[in-house]
């Protein structure tokens, strides 16, 4: 399970890197972008294969392991500046943000895994919509992801 992390100030590019996951034309030049090679690392290259029949294969993949996400708002705080004290907070209030409320978009993606699939889905999920996001909102100061499951880690 992935819960991606993403300010509401992003939400329409964040819709719209989320809805070309169901489409199979934006799924295709993504694979392509990515390269056959380091495809290969995740996905094994048959003696039968060609360009297009192998990233119709892990398209197919891909497919069988995407379904849908989900999303929540939540409600948070932040801090905008190193910790100091309450004074020093107030002087910086006067011209700045010390404590930054934010609301943030919380996409929940769950992919079902067999044995040995888990990380082809990491791979997948990282080139696919982590990147891709990521792309788009470039100049976002921390974007983070949640995996859970088979490796409980926090990405930033």
């Amino acid at each position: 399970m992935y819960e991606f992390y993403m300010p509401l100030t992003h939400e329409s590019a964040l819709r719209m890197t989320l809805d070309s996951l169901f489409y199979k034309d934006a799924i295709l030049p993504r694979l392509r972008r990515i390269g056959i090679e380091p495809l290969k690392k995740s996905f094994e290259w048959l003696m039968t294969d060609d360009e297009d029949s192998y990233l119709e294969r892990v398209s197919k993949f891909f497919e069988g392991k995407f379904g849908g996400y989900s999303i929540y708002h939540v409600d948070g705080r932040f801090r905008a500046a190193k910790l100091c004290t309450q004074d020093e907070a107030a002087e910086i209030s006067k011209t700045g943000r010390y404590l930054v409320d934010e609301t943030t978009a919380v996409s929940r993606f769950i992919f079902p895994c067999k044995k040995g699939e888990a990380d082809k889905v990491r791979f997948l999920f990282k080139e696919l919509f982590i990147n891709a996001i990521t792309e788009q909102v470039s100049g976002e100061d921390e974007i983070w992801v949640v995996e859970s499951g088979l490796r409980n880690q926090v990405n930033i």
